[in-house]
């Protein structure tokens, strides 16, 4: 004999069947955005690097220049 489900529980049942999957929804949402925010602060970070970089190497340039046109004065 089948015992039919009554339709309160069932309305009960995809009730909490909705709330698992928005509740998964949000933690999966919740790893994404963390994850951006991980890569973005490590792409701020190696572009902090690289402007660091390019700011010695250019300072070096100018010493190097600075140096150049002292050695032609002299001569």
């Amino acid at each position: 004999m089948t015992v039919l489900a009554s339709p309160s529980g069932i309305l009960a049942r995809a009730q909490e069947r909705a709330n698992d999957i928005i509740k998964h929804a949000e933690h999966q949402a919740a790893l994404i955005i963390t994850r951006a925010r991980v890569e973005a602060e490590s792409e701020r970070g190696l572009i902090r690097e690289r402007a660091w970089a390019l700011a010695r190497i250019e300072a070096d340039a100018e010493v190097i220049r600075q140096e150049k046109n002292k050695q032609r004065g002299r001569k």
